[in-house]
């Protein structure tokens, strides 16, 4: 059972990447951990996965780290211009999506990387109840981490 149901997790978050994925011009998508590991990924062209990850994460230490004194909380959404290309950093703790597209998209695809993210909160809210109720005090017999729950 605890085999189909890390399946069905697996699936929902495959489904945001889909999701995203097949709109036209998108190259990549991934889901990442806020480690940088692979969570699900999708796209047209080959792409090293976990490669895009890590220097998601990197990305987003080195932007908080740099504007961290003049704008405040952590950022949660980054977007990277080139002349082909079209890189989307976004945030939803306590995964990042990464997107890569060619340049000429219009603003359905934001709209799609919002429903994505809104998808990725809304089953980890629904998986980790625990976790989303952080400003409380935790006794000692409560979970500190996805994996003590998912235990």
């Amino acid at each position: 059972m605890a085999t189909k149901k890390g399946y069905q997790d697996q699936y929902r978050f495959q489904a945001a990447v889909e999701y995203v994925a097949g709109y036209f011009n998108v190259k990549s998508v991934v889901i990442a951990d806020n480690e940088g590991m692979v969570v699900a990924c999708a796209g047209r062209e080959k792409f090293d996965a976990e490669v895009f990850s890590a220097r998601a994460v990197e990305m987003m230490k080195t932007i908080d780290l740099q504007i961290g004194n003049i704008i405040d909380p952590a950022s949660e959404y980054a977007v990277i211009k080139t002349p082909q290309n079209l890189l989307t950093v976004a945030r939803v703790a306590p995964f990042i999506l990464i997107v890569v597209a060619k340049r000429q998209i219009d603003d359905l695809l934001h709209i799609r990387i919002s429903r994505a993210l809104e998808m990725i909160s809304s089953h980890y809210k629904n998986k980790y109840p625990a976790l989303m109720q952080s400003d409380k005090p935790r006794d000692k017999k409560s979970p500190k981490n996805m994996e003590e729950i998912h235990v």
